[in-house]
């Protein structure tokens, strides 16, 4: 047959189970201070990444531009020399 389970702790007095119960509100607070400090500081680490990569995002989509523009102008250029005769 299976028996009942026993209880974890079966004499406990008043002052060890009021100095767990503070322990434990203090210990929550406490936990609940270092995850928000932890979770501020993940969001700013991820933030300043997505900033430094849209920043370098844009730098590379202008540079690019000006590539293209050089190219046409180069190509315009190599156009009107052959037309020119030289």
């Amino acid at each position: 047959m299976i028996k009942p389970p026993v209880p974890a702790c079966t004499t406990i007095n008043f002052r060890q189970v009021r100095y767990l119960t503070i322990w434990k509100k203090g210990s929550s607070l406490l936990a609940l201070m270092v995850s928000i400090a932890l979770g501020s500081f993940l969001l700013l680490l991820i933030v300043a990444f997505f900033t430094q990569a849209a920043n370098q995002n844009r730098e590379l989509l202008l540079r690019l531009q000006l590539q293209r523009e050089l190219h046409k102008v180069l190509h315009l250029m190599s156009k009107d020399i052959a037309r020119s005769g030289f």
